[in-house]
């Protein structure tokens, strides 16, 4: 782990999931703010990102967007990814974060995966010191946030 800077790993993660979003007909923006550091693994890092920009391309709209912003507090960094994707049930939040969790665990289900990401997304970022949550609307949208110590750059 070292001090890095998030923008410049939001922006990688970005370019690393883009092919995949432009086959989606997805869009990922993200307005750029000022420098943030924090005490991370680079490559986990990205792995986390790479999991929520996979989770959200999944499952929004052909056509739709994903807004990925960084935001710095005075001791902390939260960082969102949104997507206009169908939701999370209420029902399922409890669950979100379990190894294996899928809200449709059914063999005729819609959208694959191993319901592994998102637990990997949580144990990647408590190796950080940081937590992450969620909001979501069913229908509507569904946001994560990952919260992480600001560190000072070195």
């Amino acid at each position: 782990m070292q001090v890095c800077e998030l923008t410049e790993l939001v922006n990688q993660s970005i370019e690393f999931n883009q092919p995949v979003a432009e086959q989606a007909n997805i869009t990922i923006d993200f307005s750029e703010t000022a420098p943030v550091y924090a005490y991370v693994d680079t490559d986990r890092f990205i792995q986390v990102m790479t999991n929520l920009f996979s989770n959200a391309i999944k499952f929004s709209p052909e056509g739709g967007i994903i807004a990925t912003r960084v935001k710095k507090s005075a001791n902390e960094i939260e960082i969102s990814v949104t997507d206009q994707g169908i939701g999370i049930a209420e029902a399922f939040h409890s669950q979100i974060f379990n190894k294996f969790a899928q809200a449709d665990s059914s063999d005729t289900r819609k959208y694959g995966g191993t319901g592994l990401g998102l637990s990997i997304v949580k144990f990647i970022i408590e190796q950080f010191n940081g937590w992450v949550d969620f909001i979501s609307l069913p229908g509507e949208k569904t946001t994560f946030y990952l919260h992480l110590p600001v560190t000072d750059k070195i």
